[in-house]
Formats: structure tokens, sequence, C-alpha cells
């Protein structure tokens, strides 16, 4: 059974949980369906003649072979994130799936005509599940992809009964969306609890151990109290009534620790030091304690499915995944490619084995000591330009700088190996060298793309 272009129109605006997603696999679960690892989500199409659809699973049995033409979809979109979604014509059954590596999918689901069709960013075709043998387009690899010709269709009268269906349609599956937004939106509720409580107890936990610190200025006390009864090689004392009046008590001084006046300014130093955590600790608890109730007795409005649908849909979860974190600077290349730098030994060590992916490329000058930086391509051939900009990166932050230019080598980050306790120190199995030199102009466009918020 073929999908109608009412129904594909629907699931196309509906398809906001696949927004954004990194493309990790690809499989083949039978042969002409084909299913696309995004998160946790598998986008399925199928253009089997006659039975063309598409899906969105969680699980799905593969094959266990790929076809030639699912190779070559590994190739160009696997590390890929899926940008966009949309209806290449309004009636028509032709959906497009862009990717961020510049190729797109192009899906033709018309029945036993149906095809999927690999993209280029100049919307060449590169390759088809299917040779087409059309008589009015050219699909042939190397063509300029086009839209097949417009037949006018005389209006037809909806019957009672398709009105009803469609009516039937529209909202069932309009419910179903709601459910899942509701499903996640859920999680994410459990999540910020567990978060919460588990903050809750470690504050909890500091202010227990901040409430015994409190006691050591009874010591402090008791030290000065009886300082002139004290022999310079005492270190430790007993009382069974202390002179305080407060029952018995015991002083040991802390290891390093010769003289009594030293050890009562240490019990004074743990003592404030307590009580600040205290009244730091208790202000914070309320607020958490406070927003975990608000958390709990939340409920679902429209407003928030609404909102949490326009976040996947407005690519926010892309976003995300590349939102700044301390310790990272972050520049756009001319081409478009994200560049991250790290900061500090840790910061590269997690840059580098974290955060890359093994196709991304990694660059690092050479000789001298500086920060790792990463230009995250993905499967696709890194360019000229971003080369440069990755190179100028690499020795502007290193110590080469003073010089000028410098060699900067740079491999797939897949060849690049962690040195065992040795955080940040890395070796590389095989690598290139290029030699840059710091460019006025290019230092200027690299600053002008730099976002306000750090990886």
């Amino acid at each position: 059974m073929n999908v109608s272009s009412i129904e594909l129109k629907y699931i196309v605006e509906n398809l906001v949980f696949i927004y954004g997603k990194r493309l990790v696999k690809i499989i083949e679960p039978a042969v002409g369906i084909w299913g696309f690892h995004l998160d946790k989500k598998i986008l399925l199409i199928s253009v089997i003649p006659g039975y063309s659809w598409i899906s969105v699973v969680e699980n799905i049995p593969t094959r266990g072979e790929m076809s030639p033409f699912g190779m070559l979809l590994r190739k160009h979109l696997t590390g890929a994130f899926l940008e966009e979604i949309k209806l290449e014509r309004q009636g028509d059954r032709i959906v497009r799936f862009a990717f961020s590596s510049g190729y797109s999918l192009c899906c033709e689901l018309t029945g036993r005509h149906s095809n999927l069709f690999l993209l280029d960013e100049n919307n060449i075709i590169k390759y088809s599940a299917y040779v087409s043998d059309s008589v009015s387009r050219n699909l042939l690899p190397g063509a300029l992809y086009s839209l097949p010709a417009v037949f006018e269709q005389p209006q037809q009268n909806l019957l009672k009964q398709d009105i009803d269906y469609l009516s039937w349609f529209y909202e069932d599956y309009k419910n179903s969306i709601k459910a899942k937004v509701i499903g996640l939106l859920e999680k994410r509720r459990r999540t910020e609890i567990k978060r919460l409580e588990k903050l809750i107890g470690n504050i909890e936990s500091d202010c227990k151990r901040a409430q015994k610190d409190l006691e050591l200025r009874r010591l402090g006390d008791l030290i000065y109290i009886t300082l002139s009864e004290w022999n310079p090689l005492e270190r430790h004392k007993i009382w069974t009534e202390a002179p305080d009046g407060l029952g018995p008590c015991e002083i040991i001084f802390p290891e390093g620790v010769t003289r009594p006046v030293k050890a009562a300014e240490y019990f004074y130093k743990k003592y404030t030091k307590g009580r600040k955590t205290i009244e730091v600790a208790s202000t914070r608890l309320i607020k958490l304690q406070d927003r975990l109730v608000e958390v709990k007795n939340r409920e679902f409005t429209e407003d928030d499915i609404q909102s949490f649908m326009n976040e996947f849909k407005s690519g926010q979860k892309r976003k995300e995944k590349f939102k700044s974190e301390p310790g990272m600077r972050k520049y756009i290349s001319e081409a478009g490619i994200i560049i991250l730098c790290g900061k500090t030994a840790s910061d590269n060590h997690s840059l580098t084995f974290s955060k890359a992916r093994g196709n991304d490329y990694w660059f690092h000058v050479r000789d001298f000591p500086g920060s790792h930086v990463v230009a995250f391509t993905g499967n696709i051939e890194i360019d000229k330009e971003t080369l440069k900009d990755a190179a100028t990166i690499a020795l502007l932050y290193s110590d080469a700088r003073k010089n000028g230019s410098g060699d900067v080598m740079y491999a797939r980050k897949k060849f690049v190996k962690a040195v065992k306790g040795q955080q940040g120190k890395v070796y590389v199995s095989s690598q290139t060298n290029i030699q840059i030199e710091l460019d006025p102009t290019r230092l200027e466009r690299l600053k002008k793309s730099v976002e306000s918020e750090l990886f």
C-alpha cells in the first residue's frame, strides 16, 4: 500500500523527533527499504514499487547485507546531521531530506515508479536506488534533478465516507503525536527530578560535614583557655571535665602542626568555613526543594507541547550538541564547518576523545606545545579553506605563534591515540603536515565567526 499525498503531508509536518539528529548508521532491513539511525530513532524509507512509505521506529532487524546503493549512502551521509525535511511540491509525494554534509535524499513515493535519489549540493544526481527509464526526465547519475511535470486533474467531490475517514485520520494522527510529545516531556521531567534529588542529597551531605566543623570552635577556645598549661612537646590532651564546663573533651593537633596557637587558628578556620558553607547551602537547599516540588506538580499545557515541537523543528537539538561549555573556543570556517579548540590539557583530551568522531580532522602545531583543534567534517573530505582555517587556529593557540608561521600536522581523529597516564598527550599513527602563516585577513574573518557562547 502506498502512502497518499495527504498522509505524507501530515507525516512530514510531524517528523519533529529527528530534526537536528546525527546519522550514525544506515541499514537495509529488506530490498528497497533503508533504515537511517538518527540518535535513538530509525527513519525507514520504502521505495518498493507499490509499497512506498515513510515511518519512524525504535528498532528493526536488518537482513545482514547491503546493496551497492546502500553502501554509497553510508559513504556520503554517515556522520552528517539531518537539517531539513520538506515536501518538494504541495500535492506531490516527493520528500527531500537535507543533511549537513551538503548531500540530500529525494524520495519519490509515487507507487510503481517510486525511487530514491542521492543529490549533491548542486542538485546533481549522484546515485539512485533504481535505474530510471523515464522519457520525460533525465534521471541518470550526473544529470540535474528535476521534478516531474504537473498534470492537472479534474476536481473530484469527496464522498461523505471519505471526509469521515480523513477527519478520523487527522485527529488520530494528531493525538498520537501529542501522546509521544507528552511521553518525552515526562521523560524530561523524570530526568530533572533525579538531577534535583541528587543535588539536594549532595548539599545535605555537605551540611552534615560542615556541622561537624562547627564543633571545632570549642577546641580552639579550650586551647586559648589552657594555653599556659601546654608543654612544648605536647600534641594531645584529654579532659574528663573540660575547663569550659561542657563535659569531656579531647584535642589532637592536626598533622604538621606543633604549636598550640597554630592549632587553634586551624580549628577556627575550619569552623568559619563550616559556618559559611551551612549559610550558603541552606539558602540553595530551600530553592532546590521549591524547584523539586514545582517540577513534580507541574501539568503540561498545549503551549508546552507546541513549544517542545517547535524546539525540534527549529533544529535546537543540533545546536545543543554544539553548545559551548567552558574551556573550548568555537569558530566557523568559510565553508560552514564547525572548528573547536581546547584551552587546557583536560579540555584537549575531552575534545579529542569525547566530542570528536573518527572521521573528523584533528590538528596540532608540530614541535611546540599548543591546543588541540578539531574540524567537525564527518565523513566528507576537508576543503582547502577549512584546512587552512583549522591550521591557523592551531598555530594561533600555540607557543609557535610568536614566530608568525610554523608546521601544523593534521590527521583523521581515528589515527590519534592517547598516551596512557598523560592527559592531553597523544601519538598520531598517520599524519600530514602543512606550512601555515598567520594571515591577518583570515584571522579577522575567524574572529568574526566566533559565536558569543562557548562550545
